[in-house]
């Protein structure tokens, strides 16, 4: 579903920024990047790409906590319609 974050391989350099900078890593299931791009239509008024969506499915899952501030980078541009209506009319 989020073919959007597939790769057979990182770059290099791209691995090299991973290792020195990323604490971890939060996986997520296709349900839940699916929920998340409906509520992100339903209640934010957004269109999220699925692969984009996924760290606010994290934070639905109740995966991200904490007390200060959250960033999330939230993207639209690699869905079609067919496909953007089947997730938001998915029960």
């Amino acid at each position: 579903m989020a073919d959007a974050l597939t790769v057979a391989k990182p770059g290099k350099l791209t691995f090299q920024l991973i290792q020195a900078t990323v604490e971890g890593v939060l996986l997520v299931s296709e349900a839940s990047i699916g929920g998340a791009v409906k509520h992100l239509w339903e209640t934010e008024k957004l269109v999220g790409e699925p692969g984009g969506s996924v760290g606010v499915a994290a934070c639905l899952d109740g995966q991200v906590g904490g007390d200060g501030a959250l960033v999330l980078i939230l993207s639209g541009g690699n869905l079609s319609a067919k496909a953007f209506g089947e997730l938001v009319l998915a029960d």
